[in-house]
């Protein structure tokens, strides 16, 4: 969902369950079609969401507090269209929008559907191949050992996630700085003159 998936590490979260996929501790088709399914059906909510409250969700939490976040998602569903559904499936930080700016844009439920189904099935595979790889690997080690260099991994990701996060909270927090500065610069230029 839009609010969720703003907060939740989606790499993350496949990457373990990919791991526990190649280490044999999960089936790996039903993994997947569960994946897949809980994929589409997140983003078909979201989508309804912005095509039954439209405009109105701006003024609804989240939005109403984080408005570039819309901002955002319109911008880049304008350029993309319908790409955008299977693009923001693996672009993080509008990844969670842009079903709901779907919805607010009026692409048809039909079309929607297409593109939400087309993105999950390539989804599901590509972001849990990297821990199935882990798995796989791991399955080679001691018990021990595989669940040592498993936290690592995980940890690490979480790390590089927290970092890439922390990283947008100062880029948006520099921009606000810079500008004011700019906007001061220039009512001062106005009043002098």
């Amino acid at each position: 969902l839009a609010v969720v998936g703003l907060v939740v590490p989606g790499v993350i979260l496949m990457t373990a369950i990919g791991s526990l996929i190649g280490a044999g501790r999960l089936p790996g088709l039903e993994t997947m079609t569960w994946a897949m399914l809980g994929a589409v059906a997140g983003d078909g909510i979201s989508y309804w969401l912005g095509h039954h409250y439209r405009e109105h969700l701006r003024y609804l939490w989240p939005f109403n507090k984080f408005p570039t976040w819309l901002d955002r998602g319109t911008l880049f569903f304008k350029i993309h269209g319908g790409k955008s559904i299977i693009l923001g499936r693996f672009v993080g930080p509008i990844r969670p929008t842009i079903p709901v700016i779907a919805g607010i844009m009026g692409m048809t439920p039909r079309t929607f559907l297409f593109f939400n189904v087309a993105s999950a099935i390539a989804w599901a595979p590509i972001y849990c191949l990297p821990g199935i790889l882990i798995g796989a690997s791991l399955g080679q080690l001691s018990p021990k050992m595989a669940s040592t260099v498993l936290s690592l991994v995980l940890g690490l990701l979480f790390i590089l996630w927290f970092i890439f996060y922390l990283l947008l909270k100062i880029i948006v927090y520099l921009r606000l700085i810079i500008a004011k500065f700019f906007q001061r610069i220039w009512l001062n230029w106005q009043r002098s003159q």
